[in-house]
Protein backbone atom coordinates (compact mmCIF):
# COMPACT_ATOMS: atom_id res chain seq x y z
CA UNK A 1 0.00 0.00 0.00
CA UNK A 2 1.34 3.38 -1.04
CA UNK A 3 1.79 5.80 1.85
CA UNK A 4 1.97 9.53 1.10
CA UNK A 5 4.79 11.60 2.55
CA UNK A 6 2.40 13.92 4.39
CA UNK A 7 1.42 11.50 7.20
CA UNK A 8 5.07 10.52 7.57
CA UNK A 9 6.10 14.13 8.01
CA UNK A 10 3.22 14.73 10.38
CA UNK A 11 4.22 11.76 12.54
CA UNK A 12 7.86 12.85 12.64
CA UNK A 13 6.89 16.42 13.47
CA UNK A 14 4.65 15.28 16.34
CA UNK A 15 7.31 12.96 17.72
CA UNK A 16 9.98 15.64 17.62
CA UNK A 17 7.87 18.54 18.93
CA UNK A 18 4.78 17.29 20.76
CA UNK A 19 6.17 14.50 22.95
CA UNK A 20 8.93 16.63 24.59
CA UNK A 21 6.37 19.40 25.11
CA UNK A 22 3.94 17.08 26.89
CA UNK A 23 6.69 15.39 28.93
CA UNK A 24 8.05 18.74 30.10
CA UNK A 25 4.54 19.90 30.97
CA UNK A 26 3.87 16.73 33.00
CA UNK A 27 7.21 17.03 34.81
CA UNK A 28 6.52 20.68 35.62
CA UNK A 29 3.04 19.84 36.95
CA UNK A 30 4.43 17.07 39.16
CA UNK A 31 7.11 19.41 40.49
CA UNK A 32 4.42 21.98 41.22
CA UNK A 33 2.46 19.36 43.17
CA UNK A 34 5.55 18.44 45.21
CA UNK A 35 6.36 22.06 46.00
CA UNK A 36 2.72 22.74 46.91
CA UNK A 37 2.65 19.75 49.25
CA UNK A 38 5.91 20.73 50.95
CA UNK A 39 4.73 24.34 51.32
CA UNK A 40 1.38 23.36 52.87
CA UNK A 41 3.08 20.85 55.17
CA UNK A 42 5.62 23.44 56.33
CA UNK A 43 3.01 26.15 56.99
CA UNK A 44 0.66 23.72 58.75
CA UNK A 45 3.53 22.37 60.85
CA UNK A 46 4.54 25.87 61.96
CA UNK A 47 0.94 26.76 62.83
CA UNK A 48 0.51 23.49 64.70
CA UNK A 49 3.64 24.06 66.77
CA UNK A 50 2.51 27.62 67.46
CA UNK A 51 -0.80 26.31 68.82
CA UNK A 52 1.01 23.78 71.03
CA UNK A 53 3.32 26.50 72.35
CA UNK A 54 0.33 28.69 73.19
CA UNK A 55 -1.39 25.82 74.99
CA UNK A 56 1.79 25.09 76.91
CA UNK A 57 2.14 28.77 77.85
CA UNK A 58 -1.42 28.95 79.22
CA UNK A 59 -1.02 25.74 81.20
CA UNK A 60 2.34 26.97 82.54
CA UNK A 61 0.76 30.21 83.80
CA UNK A 62 -1.89 28.24 85.72
CA UNK A 63 0.73 25.79 86.96
CA UNK A 64 2.90 28.62 88.30
CA UNK A 65 -0.08 30.07 90.18
CA UNK A 66 -0.91 26.67 91.66
CA UNK A 67 2.72 26.12 92.72
CA UNK A 68 2.64 29.49 94.47
CA UNK A 69 -0.63 28.51 96.16
CA UNK A 70 0.89 25.17 97.24
CA UNK A 71 3.79 26.99 98.93
CA UNK A 72 1.66 29.56 100.74
CA UNK A 73 -1.48 27.62 101.65
CA UNK A 74 0.19 25.79 104.55
CA UNK A 75 0.96 28.98 106.50
CA UNK A 76 -1.94 31.09 105.22
CA UNK A 77 -4.24 32.48 107.88
CA UNK A 78 -7.22 32.14 105.54
CA UNK A 79 -6.35 29.40 103.00
CA UNK A 80 -9.86 29.36 101.53
CA UNK A 81 -9.64 33.05 100.55
CA UNK A 82 -6.27 32.35 98.94
CA UNK A 83 -7.77 29.45 96.99
CA UNK A 84 -10.69 31.63 95.88
CA UNK A 85 -8.28 34.28 94.61
CA UNK A 86 -6.46 31.74 92.41
CA UNK A 87 -9.78 30.21 91.36
CA UNK A 88 -11.16 33.56 90.14
CA UNK A 89 -7.84 34.52 88.55
CA UNK A 90 -7.98 31.51 86.22
CA UNK A 91 -11.49 30.73 84.87
CA UNK A 92 -10.14 27.45 83.47
CA UNK A 93 -9.83 26.01 87.00
CA UNK A 94 -12.85 23.84 87.80
CA UNK A 95 -11.92 22.78 91.32
CA UNK A 96 -9.30 23.25 94.03
CA UNK A 97 -9.16 20.79 96.91
CA UNK A 98 -6.80 20.91 99.87
CA UNK A 99 -6.52 17.51 101.59
CA UNK A 100 -4.56 16.27 104.58
CA UNK A 101 -3.73 12.83 105.92
CA UNK A 102 -3.28 9.49 104.25
CA UNK A 103 -7.01 9.21 103.52
CA UNK A 104 -7.10 12.61 101.71
CA UNK A 105 -9.38 14.29 104.24
CA UNK A 106 -10.77 17.56 102.83
CA UNK A 107 -9.66 20.69 104.66
CA UNK A 108 -10.77 23.36 102.14
CA UNK A 109 -12.42 23.01 98.75
CA UNK A 110 -13.50 25.39 96.00
CA UNK A 111 -15.61 23.73 93.31
CA UNK A 112 -17.49 25.05 90.32
CA UNK A 113 -19.92 22.13 90.47
CA UNK A 114 -20.94 20.23 93.59
CA UNK A 115 -19.82 20.53 97.19
CA UNK A 116 -17.21 18.87 99.40
CA UNK A 117 -17.71 19.20 103.14
CA UNK A 118 -14.60 19.73 105.27
CA UNK A 119 -13.57 16.46 106.88
CA UNK A 120 -14.94 14.30 104.06
CA UNK A 121 -12.71 11.97 102.09
CA UNK A 122 -11.65 13.13 98.63
CA UNK A 123 -11.18 10.50 95.94
CA UNK A 124 -9.40 11.92 92.88
CA UNK A 125 -9.49 10.17 89.53
CA UNK A 126 -5.83 9.16 89.83
CA UNK A 127 -3.33 9.59 92.63
CA UNK A 128 -0.31 8.37 90.66
CA UNK A 129 0.81 11.73 89.30
CA UNK A 130 2.56 14.83 90.63
CA UNK A 131 3.17 18.39 89.50
CA UNK A 132 3.33 18.69 85.67
CA UNK A 133 2.82 15.00 85.05
CA UNK A 134 -0.79 15.57 84.08
CA UNK A 135 -3.38 12.88 83.50
CA UNK A 136 -6.78 13.01 81.88
CA UNK A 137 -10.04 12.43 83.64
CA UNK A 138 -13.54 12.84 82.22
CA UNK A 139 -16.55 14.57 83.72
CA UNK A 140 -19.79 14.44 81.79
CA UNK A 141 -17.85 13.58 78.62
CA UNK A 142 -15.84 16.82 78.94
CA UNK A 143 -12.08 16.27 79.28
CA UNK A 144 -10.12 17.98 81.98
CA UNK A 145 -6.55 18.09 83.25
CA UNK A 146 -5.91 16.93 86.79
CA UNK A 147 -2.90 18.24 88.69
CA UNK A 148 -1.57 17.43 92.13
CA UNK A 149 0.96 19.23 94.35
CA UNK A 150 2.50 17.87 97.55
CA UNK A 151 2.39 20.24 100.51
CA UNK A 152 5.24 20.32 103.03
CA UNK A 153 5.48 21.77 106.53
CA UNK A 154 8.02 24.65 106.38
CA UNK A 155 9.24 23.85 109.89
CA UNK A 156 9.63 20.06 109.90
CA UNK A 157 9.87 19.54 106.14
CA UNK A 158 7.40 16.68 106.35
CA UNK A 159 4.57 16.26 103.90
CA UNK A 160 1.39 17.69 105.36
CA UNK A 161 -1.15 17.45 102.58
CA UNK A 162 -1.93 17.63 98.88
CA UNK A 163 -3.40 20.36 96.71
CA UNK A 164 -5.60 18.93 93.96
CA UNK A 165 -6.65 20.95 90.92
CA UNK A 166 -8.84 20.21 87.94
CA UNK A 167 -8.61 22.39 84.80
CA UNK A 168 -11.30 22.45 82.13
CA UNK A 169 -9.89 21.93 78.63
CA UNK A 170 -12.87 23.48 76.87
CA UNK A 171 -11.39 26.97 76.70
CA UNK A 172 -8.00 25.60 75.63
CA UNK A 173 -9.45 23.78 72.66
CA UNK A 174 -10.62 27.08 71.16
CA UNK A 175 -6.94 27.79 70.42
CA UNK A 176 -6.57 24.60 68.41
CA UNK A 177 -8.64 25.82 65.46
CA UNK A 178 -7.63 29.46 65.68
CA UNK A 179 -4.58 29.22 63.42
CA UNK A 180 -5.69 27.09 60.48
CA UNK A 181 -6.38 27.49 56.80
CA UNK A 182 -9.78 27.04 55.16
CA UNK A 183 -10.64 23.37 54.86
CA UNK A 184 -8.12 22.21 57.47
CA UNK A 185 -9.25 20.36 60.59
CA UNK A 186 -7.43 20.38 63.95
CA UNK A 187 -8.36 18.27 66.94
CA UNK A 188 -6.93 16.85 70.16
CA UNK A 189 -6.34 13.21 71.07
CA UNK A 190 -4.85 11.35 74.01
CA UNK A 191 -1.52 9.55 73.72
CA UNK A 192 -3.36 6.33 72.84
CA UNK A 193 -5.34 8.06 70.08
CA UNK A 194 -8.72 8.67 71.72
CA UNK A 195 -10.36 11.86 70.46
CA UNK A 196 -11.15 14.38 73.21
CA UNK A 197 -11.83 17.47 71.07
CA UNK A 198 -13.03 17.61 67.47
CA UNK A 199 -15.21 19.94 65.34
CA UNK A 200 -17.45 16.90 64.80
CA UNK A 201 -18.80 16.39 68.34
CA UNK A 202 -20.17 12.96 67.39
CA UNK A 203 -16.60 11.62 67.21
CA UNK A 204 -16.00 12.80 70.79
CA UNK A 205 -19.30 11.50 72.15
CA UNK A 206 -18.77 8.19 70.34
CA UNK A 207 -15.35 7.71 71.90
CA UNK A 208 -13.69 7.36 68.50
CA UNK A 209 -9.98 6.62 68.28
CA UNK A 210 -7.36 7.19 65.58
CA UNK A 211 -4.95 4.64 67.04
CA UNK A 212 -5.04 2.62 63.81
CA UNK A 213 -4.00 5.50 61.56
CA UNK A 214 -0.38 5.74 60.31
CA UNK A 215 -0.11 9.03 62.15
CA UNK A 216 -0.51 7.39 65.57
CA UNK A 217 1.46 4.27 64.65
CA UNK A 218 4.47 6.50 64.04
CA UNK A 219 3.98 8.10 67.48
CA UNK A 220 3.79 4.77 69.34
CA UNK A 221 6.86 4.12 71.43
CA UNK A 222 8.33 7.58 70.87
CA UNK A 223 8.81 10.23 73.53
CA UNK A 224 8.23 12.94 70.94
CA UNK A 225 5.75 12.79 68.04
CA UNK A 226 7.17 12.14 64.58
CA UNK A 227 7.69 15.36 62.62
CA UNK A 228 6.88 13.83 59.24
CA UNK A 229 3.43 14.04 57.69
CA UNK A 230 1.36 11.14 56.36
CA UNK A 231 -1.28 10.65 53.69
CA UNK A 232 -4.22 8.56 54.90
CA UNK A 233 -8.01 8.41 55.03
CA UNK A 234 -9.42 9.91 58.21
CA UNK A 235 -12.45 8.71 60.16
CA UNK A 236 -14.78 10.50 57.72
CA UNK A 237 -13.23 8.65 54.78
CA UNK A 238 -11.52 11.77 53.38
CA UNK A 239 -7.96 11.45 52.11
CA UNK A 240 -5.85 13.94 54.05
CA UNK A 241 -2.29 14.95 54.81
CA UNK A 242 -2.00 14.60 58.59
CA UNK A 243 0.60 15.70 61.11
CA UNK A 244 0.79 15.62 64.90
CA UNK A 245 2.51 17.62 67.62
CA UNK A 246 2.63 17.24 71.39
CA UNK A 247 2.05 19.69 74.23
CA UNK A 248 5.09 19.68 76.56
CA UNK A 249 4.33 18.00 79.87
CA UNK A 250 0.76 17.09 78.91
CA UNK A 251 -0.39 13.66 77.66
CA UNK A 252 -2.23 15.23 74.73
CA UNK A 253 -1.51 15.41 71.03
CA UNK A 254 -2.78 18.00 68.58
CA UNK A 255 -3.56 16.61 65.12
CA UNK A 256 -3.95 18.71 62.00
CA UNK A 257 -5.38 17.32 58.76
CA UNK A 258 -5.29 19.00 55.34
CA UNK A 259 -7.62 17.50 52.68
CA UNK A 260 -5.76 16.05 49.72
CA UNK A 261 -8.04 17.94 47.34
CA UNK A 262 -6.68 21.27 48.65
CA UNK A 263 -3.13 20.13 47.95
CA UNK A 264 -4.02 18.79 44.49
CA UNK A 265 -6.12 21.83 43.53
CA UNK A 266 -3.26 23.82 41.91
CA UNK A 267 -2.14 20.62 40.17
CA UNK A 268 -5.66 19.98 38.88
CA UNK A 269 -5.91 23.53 37.58
CA UNK A 270 -2.51 23.23 35.95
CA UNK A 271 -3.49 19.92 34.36
CA UNK A 272 -6.67 21.46 32.95
CA UNK A 273 -4.67 24.35 31.53
CA UNK A 274 -2.16 21.90 30.10
CA UNK A 275 -4.93 20.00 28.32
CA UNK A 276 -6.22 23.25 26.81
CA UNK A 277 -2.73 24.29 25.73
CA UNK A 278 -2.05 20.78 24.40
CA UNK A 279 -5.15 20.86 22.19
CA UNK A 280 -4.18 24.29 20.83
CA UNK A 281 -0.61 23.13 20.28
CA UNK A 282 -1.84 19.98 18.56
CA UNK A 283 -3.87 21.98 16.03
CA UNK A 284 -0.92 24.32 15.57
CA UNK A 285 1.43 21.39 15.01
CA UNK A 286 -0.93 19.82 12.48
CA UNK A 287 -1.17 23.12 10.62
CA UNK A 288 2.59 23.64 10.67
CA UNK A 289 3.22 20.08 9.51
CA UNK A 290 0.73 20.60 6.66
CA UNK A 291 2.54 23.76 5.51
CA UNK A 292 5.90 22.07 5.94
CA UNK A 293 4.82 19.02 3.96
CA UNK A 294 3.48 21.21 1.14
CA UNK A 295 6.85 22.94 0.88
CA UNK A 296 8.43 19.52 0.31
CA UNK A 297 5.81 17.48 -1.50
CA UNK A 298 4.73 20.09 -4.12
CA UNK A 299 8.21 20.47 -5.69
CA UNK A 300 8.67 16.71 -5.56
CA UNK A 301 5.31 16.25 -7.25
CA UNK A 302 6.36 18.62 -10.07
CA UNK A 303 9.58 16.64 -10.48
CA UNK A 304 7.55 13.46 -10.60
CA UNK A 305 5.33 14.96 -13.37
CA UNK A 306 8.46 15.92 -15.32
CA UNK A 307 9.78 12.36 -15.13
CA UNK A 308 6.41 11.09 -16.35
CA UNK A 309 6.61 13.42 -19.43
CA UNK A 310 10.08 12.14 -20.24
CA UNK A 311 8.87 8.56 -20.01
CA UNK A 312 6.09 9.48 -22.49
CA UNK A 313 8.73 10.94 -24.91
CA UNK A 314 8.13 14.65 -24.33
CA UNK A 315 11.48 16.50 -24.17
CA UNK A 316 10.21 19.98 -25.02
CA UNK A 317 9.85 21.41 -21.54
CA UNK A 318 11.89 22.62 -18.59
CA UNK A 319 11.16 22.99 -14.89
CA UNK A 320 11.15 26.45 -13.28
CA UNK A 321 9.91 28.25 -10.19
CA UNK A 322 11.66 25.96 -7.71
CA UNK A 323 13.07 27.29 -4.42
CA UNK A 324 16.81 27.91 -4.17
CA UNK A 325 17.57 24.86 -2.03
CA UNK A 326 18.42 21.18 -2.49
CA UNK A 327 15.17 20.56 -4.39
CA UNK A 328 15.96 23.57 -6.63
CA UNK A 329 19.41 22.07 -7.34
CA UNK A 330 17.73 18.78 -8.22
CA UNK A 331 15.38 20.62 -10.61
CA UNK A 332 18.37 22.30 -12.32
CA UNK A 333 20.07 18.93 -12.77
CA UNK A 334 16.80 17.58 -14.17
CA UNK A 335 16.63 20.40 -16.73
CA UNK A 336 20.24 19.69 -17.76
CA UNK A 337 19.37 16.02 -18.23
CA UNK A 338 16.33 16.91 -20.38
CA UNK A 339 18.48 19.28 -22.48
CA UNK A 340 21.02 16.52 -23.22
CA UNK A 341 18.28 14.09 -24.09
CA UNK A 342 16.73 16.63 -26.45
CA UNK A 343 20.03 17.19 -28.31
Amino acid sequence: MKLNMYPKLLAVFLLVAAIPLFMNGYYFARQLLTVQQESIEKVSRLQLEKVCDQLDARITVIDDSLQLLAREIVEAADPESLMLAIYHQHPEIRSLVHTVGADNQVREAVLRYGFLAPGSSYKPADTGFWHRKVTLSFWNLEPQLSLAYRLFDPVTGNRCGILWAEISLKSFFALVNRHKQAGEVSYVVTMDGKIVSHPDINLVLGGKSIAGLPLMQAVAGRQEPARRAFFYRNLQGVEVLGMVSGIPGVPLLVVREVPRRLIDLPYARMKQQMVTVAVICLFFLVFCSWIFSLLITRPLKRLNNGVSRIISGDYRFSLSGFPRDEIGDLADKFNQMVEKLRT
